[in-house]
């Protein structure tokens, strides 16, 4: 049991079915194992699909290949998931492979809730994600947090942080969307860390409806986006049977890899959605309507406050011109903004005798309302 690269590792193994294991990894998951477990670049790997894009057998192949490596420490894995059930559930799909692979039988010896090397230098155990106490103290080579999605706080992470005196220790994070989309909750900061680069040692792999780290994917349409193993499912109906089945907020989450709302939340997705014309970023001025300025401040947050400016397209109907933000100084104090609210009013002013009330940025960038 030596460090292959994983495609030599993986080469004389089988998926549970029979299939060479090779032939049911796709070129995109491929390129994700050997980019963070053959050169022990990274540290850190946070992927994200949606539902049934291989994340748990990617993470449980990962467990083995990691299991199966020589290192004077040892080679201890963790998988954890949101409860013991499901971490059971992995280890179950761990024990399918073991059992289909003579190779690795003969290697590895199968218990109830762990398996473990035959000559003692190894592991794989399941850990309830709710113990983060009791996961304190421990040394690993890989752990594996699948699942991570119903994460409210970093309590397990820290109980599984890093030993110093091991370089190549690893977390595997995998997940789709997580309910729970605000700062402080595990997948929010690392989403956001992931997409600022802002970690040399993580690697970021995410596919979503909106977004994707994967320029093969970039410019496919969401659904596809979101699940780049589709095309294994043989089942080209199968998303749009579960976007009839399933409310618009769950069926973004699970199957368009988008953050959700919580039950009972005051804005669903569904008319935010079709409110939204999409393609559209500014709407340059016409003459004879009337336009307003306004600014968000958020509470006061000098980070989050918005400029925005809209005319009435309809009755009670609105239509949003312009959006600038997220900074305040960009938004309204810079030239920038105060030539677009100037732009939009100059506007109004062109209908004589019009004397409806217009909202312009001073030049100390606060809002007031003025009389044109």
């Amino acid at each position: 049991m030596t460090r292959l690269p994983f495609a030599e590792w993986a080469k004389p193994l089988r998926w549970i079915d029979g299939r060479p294991l090779l032939a049911v990894i796709e070129p995109y998951r491929l390129r994700l194992f050997q980019g963070f477990l053959d050169a022990l670049l990274y540290a850190v790997l946070v992927s994200g699909r949606s539902k049934k894009n291989w994340k748990t057998a990617d993470a449980v192949m990962a467990a083995l290949r990691a299991g199966c490596e020589d290192h004077p420490a040892g080679s201890q894995v963790y998988l954890l998931c949101n409860d013991q059930d499901q971490a059971r559930d992995n280890l179950v799909l761990c024990e399918k492979l073991v059992r289909a692979n003579p190779l690795l039988a003969d290697r590895l010896r199968i218990k109830k809730n762990i398996i473990e090397r035959r000559d003692g230098r190894g592991f794989i155990e399941i850990l309830p994600a709710q113990d983060a106490v009791g996961a304190h103290g421990k040394t690993f080579r890989m752990v594996v947090f699948d699942e991570v999605h119903g994460y409210k706080n970093w309590d397990l992470f820290e109980a599984l942080a890093f030993d110093p005196t091991r370089p190549e220790a690893q977390w595997w994070i995998t997940s789709y969307a997580s309910l729970f989309h605000k700062p402080g909750v595990p997948l929010f900061d690392l989403m956001k860390a992931g997409r600022a680069g802002s970690d040399p040692r993580m690697l970021f792999s995410w596919y979503g409806g909106d977004f994707t780290t994967d320029p093969a994917f970039a410019d496919l349409p969401p659904e596809q986006r979101a699940n780049p193993s589709m095309a294994s499912w043989g089942n080209p109906g199968y998303l749009a049977q579960q976007q009839r089945l399933l409310p618009s907020h769950k069926y973004r989450r699970l199957h368009l890899n988008l953050p959700g709302v919580p039950e009972g939340s005051a804005y669903q997705p569904e008319p935010i959605e079709v409110a939204i014309e999409r393609g559209v970023t500014i709407r340059p001025p016409r003459l004879g309507t009337v336009y307003s300025a306004f600014v968000d401040m958020s509470g006061g947050s000098s980070d989050d406050a918005v400029l925005a400016i809209a005319h009435l397209d309809a009755p009670g109907r609105s239509a949003l011109d312009l959006r600038s933000g997220p900074r305040p100084e960009a938004a309204v104090r810079s030239e920038c903004g105060r030539r677009a609210v100037r732009r939009h009013a100059a506007a109004v002013r062109r209908r004589p005798g019009d004397r409806r009330c217009v909202q312009r940025a001073d030049v100390r960038g606060a809002v007031s309302d003025r009389r044109d």
